[in-house]
């Protein structure tokens, strides 16, 4: 538990100049991701920093001063951001 609340808060992600938005909630055991204010999906762990949903894969890791990175890869490509 104290795991997934280190990753809970708002992310300015780029993928190539393309900017978005990603908020990373919990409710009492699960762990939620919002892309740009498109809904709420579900992160499945598999492993202690590496989540799936949807057709997207995403790892988090601790930045410059212990801030959460989180890398975001999509059919699209790949993002990376910082936690605000």
């Amino acid at each position: 538990m104290a795991t997934l609340s280190r990753y809970v808060g708002t992310y300015d992600t780029d993928s190539n100049g393309h900017k978005h938005v990603v908020t990373v909630t919990r409710d009492a055991a699960d762990p939620w991701l919002e892309y740009d204010g498109t809904g709420k999906e579900l992160l499945i762990a598999v492993s202690p920093t590496q989540f799936i949903w949807d057709g997207a894969h995403g790892e988090f890791s601790p930045g410059a001063n212990d801030v959460m990175d989180v890398r975001i890869v999509l059919v699209e490509g790949e993002e990376r951001g910082t936690r605000r």
